[in-house]
This record gives structure tokens, C-alpha cells and sequence, in this order.
């Protein structure tokens, strides 16, 4: 019921009008398939390791993208049931019935929790599928039904962009990584729940589009908005079971679609709560530790806000297409790459700017190619911009030795010693045999890497690599990161210390001897006085985060030890290295 939103339920009467019975089921098969396979994702990762920690790790990386993927998605179901709702029916002011969903969601939260919130969905749905009888039981069913023939290059146009954000839509929804952490920790299997949950999901879809065909008769058609000049079938069903002269068929639908649109906010309302609380633990900033914990985690903000941007969107006379070009380009790259460095590790983490820019282009190019009813444009925003992230961050060893044979201002070259190459592998190798003593590491963009074998030395009574020794191997790669970038730095001559103000590690993967790993190190943010360094550890064999965390460095007087701003010869040779922006 909460994969249901505005989306699921309006959006599978639209496709049900325009394209009828093929349409329907072109809608209705990858909503479905996109929640089994995240259920077969979620479940093997489960398997390898602590969901939740997995789960808390791609929070903290991405913390932006899945609260935006939240907050389009409560726009768009507020939107929905105000558009091809309550203004179809003509029940007065939008914004008081918005209010009223989206308070009375909130309370049903707050007051049953997560455990009863399941339950009251579960009869929710046997409500919804009743009501739906009903409808068809007390509604005149037209006497000749439209065949409609999709099969154009507009409706490959739709059902590309459609199917791909639909497969990879669950991978960014905080609502459906809590049900399945909970099923997890619950010692339930996440895959048969989610196989369950995409039959019942596909059933509810196909019996709200069903409607559509059944009971709207040939006089209702899609409205054609001004705003792009496409037709829009989601309100057509409203409009028709309101044109009726009995009352009994209108109220019916009203309260199955106020039941999809509350479930969805209701969830909402329980998974964003959840989503913060564990964002503050696990994404620390300066700045956002400045903000009350109490406001921090609050969901107010964000509703408040999304109800602002549904309303803004009825004012100007948008349509929930204009919604779904998000979900079919810029959250599109986002959750392939989530699904891509899940199950196969790359040899570099990629930029959250290439990301960024590359989801930006895609939408670019589904903009136009949909307001200027481009289908071709339309598939190309879906399939381009991925091929081309995934093409120019693979493997391939022609792109790299490219790369590497382009001329570089010697400004720009990485200092220290270069790495040795292994001949089975190409990449780089430890010295010194099966000792954990390394190169000094290199530069990787703005990480610095050094490579690691642990031996006996390193490990417990148990075989396992002693918790200790990765943050003494986080000490020892800060040290040849600091030698690499300031190879002159003189203790016994120096005017400044630097200290540890703070470290935080969380350990996620065991590793046991001779286990290859990365030690990798970068500066997350700075201020003033305050460098913050973040750190990842990696098995090189199958590139599994085993470990990360962060620490924060604080500049002393060398004589007095009081606190001063960062030294410039330390901005100086770490710059090349920093964030583009301090904070």
C-alpha cells in the first residue's frame, strides 16, 4: 500500500486510458517486478552482512539523494489527490482537504507506530480491494468499451523512461529500506516478503487501472493541458464516476483513493522520521551540528515544504507526468549506481558531482524531448547519460592508459612514490612480501590510497584482524598523506602541532590474513580551524567497504598550545587535495 503514492494509483488509470488492457499491464509489470528485485537485492546483501549498517553506510554517503527522492514523492501524492481529486470532484479549497490528509496521515503515525502502521495496511488493502467490487458492483458498466492500439513510438516514448525508473525506483526509497531491515532484524526472509508484496502490489495496480477501462465510458476524455499540450488520463475516472447521478459510486472511489494516498503519507511520515534519526548518527557536519537534535530530526520541515510544492504545482497547472521526469532520469542514475557498486565493485568510488551532472543532463534531455513530444529524445535521456558513467568508469584498461598518457602541468602531478604494479592484476602491490609495511601510497583524484596485507601479527585469538589495527592503519595512511604532501615538515623546527580533536570508525566487514586491503583517505570538509578527514578500508578482491569513518584535526601553537587557524603552509600543500568549497 505505500508503494501505492499518487504515482501507483493515478498514474496506472492514465495508462489504462490512453493504451487500455497492454498499456495497463506495461505500467503495472515493472511496479511490481522493480519491489520483487529489490526484495532479491536487499535479501543477498542481508546474507553478507548487517543490513542496517550496509543500509546506514549509503545514507551517510548520499544523504541529499534519498531525502529528495522522500520529499518528490510526498509532493507528488499530495499533488495527486488535490489534482485528480478534489478538484475534479469540486469539493472546495485544496488546501484545507491537503491539510486534512496530511494531518490526519501524521496522527495515525505518531500515534500507532511502526508495528500497527503494517497491520492497519494490511487492512487497508483488504478495504481497497472490497471497495473496488463494490465499485464495479454499483457503477453502470458502458456498453462498448474503446480499443486502444499503444504500440507507437509515443508509447515507447512513456514506457522506456517508465519501466527503467519503476526497476530502480525501490533502491532510493527510504519507506522500503526500513520495511526490509525491519524483516531482516526480524529473522523474516526479505525476499519471500517482497515476492508476496509485488503480487499484492500487482493485483491492487491492475484492479485501479481495470476500473479505468471498465466504468469510463467513450464521452469522458484526458484533459489537455496547457502547460505542455499532452493529454492527461489520471482524473478520467474521477470525472466519469462524478457525472453519474448517483452519489453511491463517487463517495465508493473517493475513500479507496484517500486509503492509497494515506498509506503512502503515513509511511512517509514513519520512514522520514526514521531516515533523519539515523542520518544525524551517521552524517555528522559542523554545521548541521549547530542546528537542535530535536529540529534536525523533525519531519516537519519537509512536509511543510512538500505541501508548499504540491500546491505550487496545482497553481501553475502541472501534472504528475512533469513529476515522473525526476524519477525517470535524475533519480534514475542515482539508484543504478546504488544497484552497480552493490554487487559489482568499481575500481574507484565515482564523484557525487559526475553523478550529479550526469542525472542533470538526462533530465535535461527527457525536458525537452517531453515538452517538445520528442519520443526518441524521451528514451535517449533514459539510456544515454548511464551508458556514458558506466562506459567512462569501467574497467577498461585503454580508457585508463588514455588517461594516463595526457600530458599534466606539473603543478597537477601526484608527489611521493609511485605504486608497483601487479603483473596478474595491473594494480598496485605492497612491498616487502607478505609484511603489512606498503609503498607510501598515491593519490587517487582527492583520495589517498595505501595498500595493506595484514599477517598473523594483526590478528586475534580467532583469526580475525584485531578491531584495533584498522585505526592503527588509519593513523599509519594519515602519516604517509601528510609525508606525500609535506615531505619537509620538521617536528623539532615547527611553530604548530596538529591533534586529533575526534575519530569515529564503523566497522561493517571482517577480514583475516593476507587479506589485500586499501586504506583510503580524504579531507571531507574544513573551516577556519577544523579539518575533518574521512576514511574508507576495502578488500581489494572484491572491493567490500570493510570500514569507514572520520576523524577531525585541530592546529595548537607549538609553545602555548592554544587553538589557531589552519597554518598556511598546511592550506597551501593540501589544497590541490580539499572539497571545492570549505564549509
Amino acid at each position: 500500500m505505500s508503494w501505492l503514492w499518487g504515482l501507483g494509483f493515478f498514474f496506472s488509470i492514465h495508462f489504462a486510458h490512453a493504451y487500455g488492457w497492454i498499456g495497463l499491464l506495461a505500467f503495472a509489470v515493472p511496479n511490481a517486478l522493480g519491489l520483487f528485485l529489490f526484495g532479491l537485492g536487499a535479501d543477498r546483501i542481508g546474507r553478507g552482512s548487517d543490513l542496517r549498517q550496509w543500509a546506514e553506510v549509503r545514507f551517510g554517503q548520499a544523504p541529499l539523494v534519498f531525502l529528495s527522492y522522500q520529499f518528490v514523492a510526498v509532493s507528488l501524492t499530495i499533488f495527486a489527490f488535490l489534482r485528480y481529486l478534489i478538484a475534479e470532484i469540486g469539493l472546495g479549497s485544496t488546501v484545507v482537504w491537503g491539510l486534512i490528509l496530511l494531518c490526519a496521515a501524521i496522527l495515525c503515525a505518531e500515534l500507532l507506530g511502526f508495528k500497527r502502521i503494517l497491520r492497519l495496511h494490511s487492512l487497508y488493502y483488504a478495504i481497497a480491494i472490497a471497495l473496488g467490487v463494490v465499485l464495479l458492483a454499483i457503477t453502470p458498466v458502458p456498453d462498448a468499451l474503446p480499443w486502444r492500439d499503444p504500440i507507437d513510438l509515443t508509447f515507447l516514448g512513456y514506457l522506456i523512461p517508465l519501466v527503467a525508473g519503476l526497476l530502480f525506483g525501490p533502491w532510493l526509497d527510504i519507506q522500503q529500506w526500513q520495511r526490509a531491515i525491519a524483516m531482516h532484524e526480524g529473522g523474516y526472509s526479505v525476499r519471500r516478503g517482497y515476492t508476496a508484496g509485488a503480487i499484492l502490489f500487482f493485483a491492487i495496480l491492475v484492479m485501479v487501472g481495470g476500473l479505468s477501462i471498465g466504468l469510463v465510458p467513450d464521452t469522458i476524455s484526458a484533459s489537455v493541458s496547457v502547460l505542455d499540450g499532452h493529454s492527461h488520463g489520471q482524473g478520467v475516472l474521477t470525472a466519469a464516476l462524478n457525472d453519474l447521478a448517483l452519489p453511491g459510486p463517487i463517495l465508493v472511489f473517493t475513500l479507496l483513493a484517500s486509503i492509497a494516498m494515506l498509506s503512502t503519507l503515513d509511511s512517509a511520515q514513519l520512514a522520514l522520521g526514521w531516515y533523519l534519526t539515523c542520518l544525524d548518527r551517521v552524517f555528522q557536519h559542523p554545521l548541521v551540528a549547530l542546528v537542535p537534535m530535536s529540529l534536525r530530526t523533525s519531519t516537519a520541515p519537509a512536509f511543510v515544504l512538500a505541501s508548499l510544492v504540491a500546491w505550487a504545482a496545482l497553481i501553475i497547472g502541472a501534472d504528475l507526468e512533469h513529476f515522473m521526469i525526476f524519477f525517470a532520469t535524475f533519480f534514475l542514475v542515482s539508484a543504478m549506481v546504488l544497484v552497480l557498486t552493490s554487487f559489482w565493485p568499481l575500481p574507484k568510488p565515482m564523484a557525487s558531482s559526475i553523478i550529479f551532472l550526469t542525472g542533470a543532463i538526462s533530465m535535461a534531455i527527457m525536458t525537452i524531448g517531453y515538452f517538445e513530444a520528442m519520443p526518441l529524445a524521451m528514451i535517449g535521456a533514459v539510456g544515454l547519460p548511464p551508458i556514458l558513467l558506466v562506459a567512462v568508469w569501467s574497467r577498461e584498461p585503454a580508457v585508463e592508459q588514455a588517461l594516463s598518457a595526457l600530458p599534466v602541468a606539473d603543478a597537477a602531478e601526484p608527489r611521493g612514490i609511485s605504486p608497483v604494479s601487479d603483473p596478474t592484476t595491473g594494480g598496485p602491490v605492497p612491498s616487502g612480501g607478505a609484511s603489512h609495511e606498503t609503498t607510501a601510497g598515491w593519490f587517487d583524484d582527492r583520495w589517498f590510497t595505501v595498500p595493506l596485507i595484514p599477517t598473523y601479527v594483526d590478528t586475534n585469538s580467532v583469526g580475525n584482524v584485531y578491531f584495533a589495527n584498522y585505526v592503527t592503519w588509519v593513523g599509519k595512511a594519515r602519516e604517509l598523506f601528510f609525508r606525500q604532501c609535506m615531505p619537509d615538515f620538521d617536528l623539532t623546527q615547527t611553530d604548530f602541532y596538529i591533534l586529533t580533536r575526534s575519530f569515529s570508525h564503523k566497522f561493517m566487514r571482517e577480514i583475516k590474513e593476507f587479506e589485500s586491503i586499501h586504506v583510503r583517505l580524504r579531507i571531507g570538509s574544513y573551516n577556519r580551524k577544523f579539518v575533518n578527514l574521512e576514511h574508507e578500508l576495502i578488500r581489494r578482491s572484491d572491493g567490500a567497504v570493510i570500514g569507514s569513518g572520520s576523524q577531525s584535526l585541530m592546529f595548537v601553537d607549538s609553545s602555548s598550545y592554544g587553538l589557531v587557524d589552519i597554518p598556511p603552509k598546511v592550506s597551501t600543500a593540501f589544497i590541490q587535495y580539499a572539497p571545492a568549497t570549505a564549509d
